[in-house]
């Protein structure tokens, strides 16, 4: 019997030399490595599709630009001959640059200064909002300063005049109780409406000045003068609201003179 009678092809032998189990025709290495090579260059024309040239220069340029200087480059050679070191420094101390002065591109076809030119006016004008924002913080401090201060001025003139009011009316009760008919000035009480009534050119004359003098005097004076008057005459104190019984309890048991005293 001849040796080829004596293979068994169901074997493992056969079954291990065999690439594709698979039914059909076997496919020649020649036609699968074909295959091969155009799927790698499908995906290369793929890949190339899908970066534009500008981007695939840029690539490539970064990634010469990420290497160092080999030895072999002539630069760095000239460099050797005069005792510099890979890693040093540039200078007779090693202390000047270390790397290469980096490249910057120009994309565009305007002057070689007016990026610089433009980074300057750009600096400026923020600069300019930057103090045209602090004048306009200041300026609002300001204003809300004045504000504060004008209310607060506001309100200390409303309670001057309550103040003085109220010291009128005492004023009127107090002198009326002592039988005093007429004020010592027209303006320690309060004004009453008169009626119109024909008056000698005398009293028009008193009338008119007492009006000068009170135009004179300012609303705090005016306060000041008329308590006074109340502490004197009658030992009676506005902010406390009572009269004392003499002068001895009016300043064991008064506080002071003024509304600040009386907190």
């Amino acid at each position: 019997m001849a040796d080829g009678d004596d293979l068994d092809y169901m074997s493992d032998a056969i079954l291990q030399q065999t690439t594709d189990v698979r039914p059909g025709l076997p496919v020649l290495k020649r036609v699968a490595r074909q295959r091969q090579l155009e799927e790698k260059q499908k995906e290369a024309n793929a890949r190339s599709r899908m970066k534009p040239l500008s981007q695939q220069q840029a690539e490539k340029r970064d990634e010469a630009l990420s290497q160092p200087i080999s030895s072999d480059n002539i630069g760095f050679k000239m460099l050797q001959k005069m005792g510099f070191k890979q890693g040093q420094g540039l200078g007779r101390l090693g202390k000047g640059r270390s790397e290469p002065v980096p490249l910057e591109l120009k994309a565009d076809r305007t002057g070689m200064g007016l990026a610089k030119e433009q980074k300057r006016r750009a600096e400026e004008m923020n600069n300019m909002r930057q103090q045209m924002q602090q004048k306009r913080q200041r300026m609002q401090e300001l204003e809300r300063g004045d504000f504060q201060q004008r209310m607060k001025s506001r309100f200390a003139e409303r309670e001057v005049q309550q103040d003085l009011y109220k010291s009128q009316k005492v004023c009127e009760q107090l002198d009326s109780t002592k039988g005093v008919t007429e004020p010592v000035a027209s303006w320690y009480w309060p004004k009453v409406a008169q009626v119109e009534d024909e008056e000698e050119e005398s009293e028009e004359e008193e009338e008119e000045e007492t009006e000068e003098e009170e135009d004179e005097m300012e609303p705090p004076e005016m306060l000041q003068q008329l308590t006074s008057y109340l502490r004197t005459e009658h030992l009676y104190c506005l902010w406390c609201g009572t009269a004392f019984n003499d002068e001895k309890d009016l300043t064991d048991n008064c506080p002071g003179d003024d509304a600040a005293a009386h907190g």
